[in-house]
């Protein structure tokens, strides 16, 4: 049994991919748990690698007087990134 009391800080990590993928009710159960402390009075974090406009609009319910922040292109990777693949055989 999960207890949601004293919760302070909701985070959703790879927000984007979970509602994408038809989390949408699990993550709406839980926010609207009865012990779940209201939006106002809990901080919700979501992140994301990219947040299309759509998932930031239904990410709406979950936030409370929220502020988007984005690095770089929206949707694009990073030119300041550098990938390193290593195979070991």
């Amino acid at each position: 049994k999960v207890a949601f009391d004293d919760v302070r800080y909701l985070v959703l990590d790879e927000a984007d991919r979970m509602l994408d993928m038809g989390f949408l009710p699990e993550i709406q159960r839980i926010v609207n748990a009865a012990q779940m402390p209201a939006k106002g009075k809990r901080q919700t974090l979501m992140f994301s690698a990219t947040f299309p406009e759509e998932v930031q609009e239904l990410a709406k319910e979950f936030l409370d007087n929220s502020l988007f922040l984005s690095v770089g292109i929206v949707g694009g990777a990073s030119a300041d990134v550098t990938q390193n693949f290593f195979f070991f055989f």
